[in-house]
């Protein structure tokens, strides 16, 4: 087992900067040796996790040969493109998700220079499929990022050259989230998720915060922005009306959730309603609302790693989507350095999940229980955590805002 931290020291600075460093080449080196274990060509659980890790790996080491790595792990993922190996785990699975996610992984590859390549014949296959399926979704009123239209949304927004094709499916997806808005008692708007049970979600991936998130980037992109702003004001009154007195457990998972604790994470909990409050505010100019956002905000800097609320180290379920989100925090708040001292705190709590006797360098996935590939994932294990501290290390590396959720 590669566990470099099993006998853990209090460290400065300087030191905990080589225990990472030295954590980051031993999960490289668990990859390495794992990788025939991934399933899929997926970017959250599969070849294009492994691809994205040796593209950052390459730029952080400065070596050139892992690039060949990265190649050839592509060359895996286009090989199980075709749906014949598509498998659903998850009520909220999707083909569209794990499409859309290998356009953002091209999009981002090449704008950040890790693969020199012509994307364009891939895109215009992808743009192929996910019309149909986004439309589907849309009528069914199934906005979710990961079983919904939005799966296509984000990846639309990301293609940097708008096309009126891409405009008008976007303009759609709009059209259907103000046509299947619902109007709460407490006022404002919510939408139910149709793959969860038709409840009301209020979080960054699966409900309000999500929907508020991309009407937001649509808003900047200049589409349907008065309509935009109308479901983001209605939207975010919603979130606000559903605030618990607790300021360690703001918000519930879902409308009518009995439970006095919730998760803290990218995926559930507070920072992401926090996250979802400051970018709609911000947007509409909304300013009582901003103040409002950043005290959730500020309410989640005090939460810790001993309430046992952060399940692992990942990025969706632990301490490395924390880390992303707070540092994408500071760059709405250029004035924010708590939200910086917060992204530390929670870079420094990853080794303290390193406790389990495995192969992926002692770190567990909350779902690992599912299948070994989980732990070796991008979203759910090691590649992700590797990349989370990578970015950490080496400042210059590029963000990870498309494959994070937070648009």
């Amino acid at each position: 087992m590669d566990n470099v931290f099993q006998n853990r020291v209090i460290a400065g600075p300087a030191t905990m900067h080589v225990n990472l460093e030295r954590l980051v080449e031993s999960i490289e080196k668990s990859v390495n040796r794992n990788v025939s274990l991934l399933e899929n060509f997926t970017v959250e659980e599969g070849w294009l996790g492994a691809c994205l890790f040796y593209c950052y790996y390459a730029k952080f080491t400065g070596e050139d040969q892992h690039y060949d790595k990265a190649e050839g792990y592509l060359d895996k993922a286009l090989n199980l493109v075709d749906y014949q190996y598509y498998k659903k785990k998850y009520p909220t699975d999707s083909y569209d998700f794990n499409l859309s996610g290998m356009g953002k992984f091209f999009i981002k590859a090449v704008d950040n220079g890790f693969l020199d390549m012509d994307i364009c014949p891939y895109l215009e296959k992808i743009d192929d499929v996910l019309y149909d399926l986004c439309r589907n979704k849309i009528r069914h009123g199934d906005f979710s990022l990961f079983s919904g239209a939005l799966a296509t949304g984000h990846y639309l927004l990301l293609n940097g050259c708008m096309s009126a094709k891409n405009e008008k499916l976007i303009i759609e997806i709009i059209e259907g989230i103000e046509k299947h808005a619902i109007r709460s008692d407490n006022g404002g708007i919510c939408w139910q998720n149709p793959k969860l049970k038709n409840r009301i979600y209020l979080g960054l991936t699966h409900g309000s915060a999500m929907i508020i998130s991309f009407l937001s980037a649509c808003y900047e992109k200049g589409i349907s922005k008065d309509k935009c702003a109308f479901l983001i004001e209605e939207g975010l009154t919603f979130v606000l009306g559903c605030k618990r007195k607790d300021p360690r457990h703001l918000f519930p998972v879902f409308l009518g959730h009995v439970s006095e604790k919730s998760q803290f994470s990218l995926c559930y909990g507070d920072l992401g309603m926090g996250y979802g409050l400051l970018r709609g505010a911000t947007v509409i100019k909304n300013q009582e609302i901003r103040r409002d956002a950043i005290d959730v905000l500020d309410a989640c800097l005090d939460r810790k790693f001993e309430d046992l609320l952060t399940f692992d180290a990942s990025i969706t379920y632990g301490a490395s989507g924390l880390a992303y989100l707070f540092e994408k925090i500071y760059r709405m708040e250029p004035h924010g350095g708590k939200y910086l001292k917060a992204r530390d705190y929670w870079i420094r709590q990853i080794s303290k999940y390193a406790m389990a006797n495995n192969e992926f360098c002692g770190f567990e996935s909350h779902i690992g229980r599912y299948s070994n590939s989980f732990n070796l994932s991008y979203s759910w294990g090691i590649t992700g955590i590797g990349i989370t501290l990578m970015k950490y290390l080496k400042k210059d590396l590029p963000t990870l805002d498309s494959f994070n959720y937070a648009v």
